[in-house]
């Protein structure tokens, strides 16, 4: 049957090395592959590759399957090798961060086309960028989907843990400059007041503030420029942050007239935090497909954000799966053969449990 295809493919594609921004020999990989496979590719371009199977029964809803190309990387091609039916590396990363979600689609397409098991609509997203602060999948032209929700293979662990939630990841920094002739008051002193506010606004208990930068620089007329950097983080949507976001700011606002002072201020989403309900079809998909492999299906929040952040933001809800590897990131990241089987079985079982399941037709919250 060709689900053991994935060892085959996992082995092929953690050999091509492809740290973020040098995804196009693995690009080359897969463009030959599903041309020898016969399945179209909707999108080639910024972020990305996505292909799509047509659907072979009205039975089935769309869905779509994300994994990103892209490893971390300690400058090393990785020496991949097999030891007691776990993949290592003897140089460099193994990169089954997020190869191993690759290769489980790649023998899903195969053991598709072999098989001929009915199936709605399934698109396979493959992005670039990942490891990179996410930038691939926010250059995809999701307007091509047909699917409004899908599955993000490329969380740490044992298969069989999911995360419908995940934490929001911001910064913010404010410039505080102070110039002498407008103002006899020191900037760093300034910049202390707009921070001793902003700590008595009592932020909700689940935004964690953290300040992680503060300096102070004098030019040569004096004038003081103060730099100071914040980190928001928690399990809040984007929406509540931008309402506190805006407090904030009225902080800079008030010492700008309280001081003469000039302050500016920067806010970046890292990435926006996501929470999909108990009851939607995604998660309903995976716990049948967990119990029909005798899996225990465990709900876990993973710190740090994936391509699932991105898709659900621009309105695409998406559940990330755990993919089987472990200790990503590492010379260490490993693993196991019987993972990358079960990965495979466990996508080939969503679609397969997926007969009748609702199809889901909200639209994205921006639009392309």
């Amino acid at each position: 049957m060709a689900i053991s295809d994935v060892h085959s493919y996992f082995e092929t594609i953690t050999r091509i090395y492809s740290p973020s921004g040098e995804e196009d020999e693995l690009i080359r990989y897969l463009e030959a592959e599903f041309n020898r496979q016969e399945v179209p590719v909707i999108y080639n371009g910024a972020g990305g590759l996505i292909a799509r199977i047509p659907s072979t029964s009205e039975e089935y809803p769309a869905l779509f399957f994300v994994a990103h190309l892209d490893t971390a990387s300690n400058g090393a091609k990785p020496e991949v090798i097999l030891e007691e039916k776990t993949y290592k590396a003897s140089a460099g990363f193994l990169g089954a961060d997020d190869k191993a979600g690759v290769a489980a689609l790649l023998a899903v397409i195969s053991t598709l086309k072999e098989t001929r098991m009915p199936h709605g609509t399934i698109e396979f997203i493959f992005t670039t960028k990942e490891e990179s602060g996410l930038q691939g999948v926010k250059m995809l032209e999701l307007s091509r989907l047909s699917a409004r929700y899908g599955f993000c293979l490329d969380a740490p662990g044992e298969v069989g843990s999911y995360q419908r939630i995940s934490d929001t990841q911001a910064k913010m920094d404010f410039r505080v400059l102070q110039r002498f002739s407008t103002s006899d008051v020191s900037g760093i002193n300034v910049a202390r007041a707009i921070l001793h506010h902003i700590k008595q606004l009592r932020l909700p208990p689940k935004f964690n503030l953290e300040m992680t930068r503060f300096e102070g620089e004098r030019n040569e007329e004096g004038d003081e420029a103060v730099q100071v950097e914040l980190n928001l983080s928690g399990y809040f949507l984007l929406e509540e942050l931008l309402l506190e976001v805006e407090n904030v700011k009225l902080a800079f606002t008030q010492a700008e007239q309280k001081y003469g002072v000039k302050v500016g201020s920067d806010l970046h989403i890292i990435y926006p935090g996501f929470e999909i309900k108990e009851a939607h079809p995604s998660v309903t998909l995976t716990k049948r497909a967990l119990k029909e492999q005798a899996l225990d299906s465990k709900e876990v929040r993973f710190i740090g954000g994936s391509d699932a952040n991105i898709l659900n933001d621009r309105g695409f809800e998406t559940l990330l799966l755990s993919a089987g590897y472990e200790k990503a990131h590492s010379e260490n990241e490993q693993i196991t053969q019987d993972s990358l089987l079960v990965l495979t079985q466990v996508i080939l079982d969503i679609l397969a449990q997926s007969r009748g399941m609702e199809v889901v037709t909200a639209f994205p919250k921006t639009s392309e």
